[in-house]
């Protein structure tokens, strides 16, 4: 759960600090709150903030590389939803075109890119 409140965080254009502290509150009340029954557990409160920056940041920079494909298709559509769900969700909220990157066909006999060379 704390990587994909991180991950949807930064998607809305939240510094990773600030993504930390969505994932520090989602946690905190999940274990204050909806386990209330229960006794709360620290660990769970301290371990999942920390590690979601990682997981969270992972797939919020998956889903902005899934979303610069030069020619979309339905695979690249699928794999944006379910990989990086946060970033396909913001784009759909707030109407944008998603950035296209336009790559040049300029590699040589092996395919290897000029940059790379």
């Amino acid at each position: 759960m704390g990587g994909a409140v991180y991950s949807i965080a930064r998607a809305n254009h939240h510094y990773p600090a600030t993504a930390f502290g969505y994932s520090f509150l989602a946690s905190f009340l999940w274990e204050f709150v909806l386990e209330f029954k229960e006794k709360v557990s620290v660990n769970d409160v301290i371990v999942t903030p920390g590690t979601a920056v990682p997981i969270g940041e992972f797939f919020y920079k998956l889903g902005l590389y899934l979303d610069t494909a030069a020619d979309p298709s339905t695979g690249a559509a699928i794999a944006q939803w379910s990989l990086g769900t946060g970033v396909a969700f913001d784009r759909a909220l707030d109407g944008r075109p998603a950035p296209r990157v336009l790559v040049p066909d300029t590699n040589d006999d092996l395919d290897v890119p000029d940059f790379l060379k």
